[in-house]
């Protein structure tokens, strides 16, 4: 039977994908600069200014995620153990829990080790 998702797991997936984006946004723009060394630092200047906001954003996501797993209850049950295995942080347990729907449509525990991956 088909359940819809919480809205807490709703915002966790719009926050993890927003910060893959902005992430995404980073690199393209990092990636320029270290092309136009040489050049003018004026040049320089301009998308440095871009990735000094876009890393803001990126810490808001961040703050914004970290709020999400504090205030939710829910997601925090969700969280803690995911998080306790070693070398899976924050941000791969809250992709988990987005991709697995809370854990809900998963039948076979062995299925989890190949969702995580």
């Amino acid at each position: 039977m088909w359940v819809p998702r919480r809205e807490a797991i709703e915002q966790l997936k719009e926050l993890l994908t927003l910060r893959e984006r902005i992430l995404n946004n980073l690199s393209r723009l990092s990636k320029p600069i270290q092309e136009l060394q040489k050049l003018a630092k004026l040049i320089a200047d301009s998308p440095q200014a871009a990735i000094e906001g876009t890393l803001k954003a990126l810490a808001s996501i961040e703050a914004k995620l970290a709020e999400l797993f504090s205030e939710d209850a829910e997601l925090r049950r969700l969280h803690e153990p995911i998080t306790s295995v070693g070398g899976v942080e924050k941000l791969t347990a809250g992709q988990v829990i987005v991709d697995t729907p809370a854990f809900k449509n998963i039948k076979k525990g062995k299925r989890v080790p190949v969702i995580v991956g």
